[in-house]
């Protein structure tokens, strides 16, 4: 009989260290829900936040786009799909190519970066566009990456253009 109250003492024991384990289980289940429940709230804010924005949101890993949003692809005529596959490089005026190659790899590396503001893009028809740049290191799906914003510039640069030829203008006539 001591045996059979020791076999049961022993059962009600490991049911006992069962239904606790089951209850953090569960507690820890009902965590990962909430977490879960917040990233999707963060994802659909950052998603409205991007497609509603007027302004060009890419994410670069290594040479290609990641995530571009729809601002992009009207800016560069490109569509989602091309710009998943396109390289990055081809975008960007030959002008400016190298130093926004090197700055792109150190800032992948990590490295602290003096940005560059205002640069040339080339679309997919062929347009130069001015663009205002700025961007930042951020981790996208587990790995390094670049997230940028672009603002389009080219009325603008156009509009200091004239205004500097005619200054030159005036100042060569009433020189």
């Amino acid at each position: 009989m001591s045996e059979n109250i020791k076999i049961i003492a022993d059962l009600q024991h490991e049911n006992y260290r069962l239904r606790k384990r089951l209850n953090e289980l569960e507690s820890r289940q009902a965590n990962l829900r909430q977490i879960e429940s917040v990233l999707r709230e963060i994802e659909r804010a950052f998603n409205n936040l991007t497609e509603t924005t007027p302004a060009s949101i890419h994410v670069l890993q290594g040479n290609h786009f990641c995530y571009v949003n729809s601002f992009f692809t009207k800016m560069t005529g490109y569509s989602m799909e091309e710009c998943l596959t396109i390289n990055f490089w081809d975008l960007v005026h030959p002008d400016y190519r190298d130093v926004i190659i090197e700055r792109a790899r150190a800032r992948q590396r990590g490295e602290d970066v003096v940005p560059i503001r205002e640069l040339k893009i080339i679309t997919k028809t062929g347009r130069e566009l001015w663009v205002d740049h700025a961007a930042t290191n951020t981790i996208w799906n587990g790995r390094p990456a670049i997230m940028a914003v672009l603002h389009d510039l080219t009325e603008r640069k156009f509009i200091e253009e004239r205004n500097y030829q005619q200054h030159e203008q005036l100042q060569q006539t009433y020189a």
